[in-house]
């Protein structure tokens, strides 16, 4: 089902239809731009609630019964659509022949329908739950481990005990782990932690140790690992801008030119990306360092630095130059390298049109002859993917926490229920509800 709104901008009068394919999402932001004065038309749509503000709802237009458009806009909250064009002494008939969903199969092809339909409908559900997720993590933050082991029963549906601090951390990874997995939509995340905990298992046992000892100074492991929970609480945030971008990922092919993001404008998503980018290269050294140990014996034996302490006085832009192509824990998700755009929107020197969702920006302030352009559907995708390198960091420093513990002699304590007679096909007791 289609729905049709004639809006008009409050600057300019200018009259654009804005049309709405009623998908799969039931609550998405409304970010397009005024053909004429380029003015952001903002809104949201949320249905199928008992909320007060329920609807679809314009901010800073004026809704009209009719009228005559000069621009034509679509707009969904799940999927990659044309951006906005100019519609006079045109068909609108011509518009209404370019369905973004019809594309949107024929793009990721007929035999992965369904599954691409799934992880939007269960991306959206995680995004309704979030407030509820989000205090969990909060409280551990706060170390106040004793009041999130029921919330986290509730949340994961956990009937067995959670009782010392690496269980619980271990249900706050599990729930980070089932948060994010819907942001990997090439390859299942399950298959990164497989390879990471086989990478791990074979590793050299004493010079990861010593890796957990030098980092392990003034807490900085678990103080890395709350700043990892911060970055996810700013991601999600804007993740429900992004959708359309995580659907793009699974696209064959998408013409950036006359396709874009209708969930976004640059202002949504600048502030992520740098501060994603930031939070990458200060923690960029765990990677490297086990890339050491698998490849050169020693965690502190760097391909160009002399050690540790040159490394880290090295510029955050040069430490990238230590991430060999190829090695594994550092290369594993592809982490759009590039910084200059990062460098741009932090010296201010870019301009964005919200009609061709270009973004101009100058690389290097020393050198502003050079302009180079980035589309924002684009950066919104490399928003995604700087967010899966940090989920691969999030895994790597949550398993030099659980060996650190380990090696303090925590245990995990093995529930009642587990040795509970089970007889054939009966659910198992750990409530995954498969049959044994």
């Amino acid at each position: 089902m289609n729905v049709n709104y004639f809006v008009k901008c409050r600057i300019c009068n200018t009259i654009t239809r804005i049309r709405i394919p009623m998908g799969y999402i039931n609550q998405f932001p409304i970010r397009i731009h005024c053909g004429t004065c380029k003015n952001i038309i903002s809104g949201y749509v949320k249905i199928c609630s008992n909320e007060p503000d329920r609807g679809i709802k314009f901010t800073n237009v004026d809704v009209l019964d009719e009228g005559t458009p000069s621009y034509f806009a679509e707009v969904s909250g799940e999927l990659p659509c044309n951006k906005v064009e100019n519609c006079q002494n045109k068909n609108l008939m011509d518009y209404a022949a370019k369905m973004p969903g019809l594309n949107s199969i024929i793009q990721v092809g007929f035999h992965n329908k369904d599954k691409f339909i799934k992880n939007i409908i269960d991306l959206s559900n995680e995004i309704n739950r979030w407030k509820d997720t989000d205090v969990v993590f909060n409280l551990f933050k706060n170390g106040k481990k004793e009041y999130i082991i029921k919330l986290l029963k509730e949340l994961n549906k956990k009937e067995y005990l959670i009782e010392n601090d690496i269980e619980v951390h271990r249900e706050i990874h599990y729930t980070f782990l089932k948060l994010m997995k819907y942001i990997f939509v090439k390859e299942d995340l399950k298959k990164y932690i497989l390879n990471i905990n086989k990478e791990i298992s074979i590793i050299d046992m004493e010079q990861y140790n010593n890796l957990i000892n030098f980092l392990d100074e003034k807490n900085y492991l678990e103080k890395a690992y709350n700043e990892i929970l911060d970055m996810l609480s700013e991601f999600m945030n804007i993740l429900p801008n992004l959708i359309p971008a995580i659907s793009a990922m699974q696209y064959k092919y998408i013409n950036y030119k006359e396709q874009g993001i209708s969930t976004c404008s640059f202002e949504d998503i600048k502030t992520f990306y740098m501060d994603a980018y930031e939070k990458i290269l200060s923690f960029i050294h765990i990677p490297i360092c086990l890339d050491n140990i698998k490849y050169r014996g020693k965690y502190d034996k760097f391909s160009l630095s002399k050690n540790f302490e040159d490394f880290m006085k090295k510029r955050k832009g040069n430490k990238l130059k230590e991430i060999s192509k190829g090695e594994f824990f550092s290369s594993m998700v592809n982490f759009p390298i590039d910084n200059k755009l990062r460098n741009a929107i932090g010296h201010s020197q870019y301009e964005f049109d919200g009609i061709t969702q270009n973004i101009k920006y100058v690389p290097d302030e020393k050198q502003k002859e050079i302009v180079e352009n980035k589309y924002l559907i684009v950066m919104a995708i490399e928003c995604v993917q700087l967010m899966q390198y940090i989920v691969i960091l999030e895994d790597l420093i949550f398993q030099l926490i659980w060996k650190k513990n380990l090696n303090k002699g925590l245990k995990l304590k093995v529930d009642d229920i587990f040795y509970k007679e089970i007889k054939v096909n009966e659910k198992c007791p750990c409530r995954k509800w498969k049959k044994v």
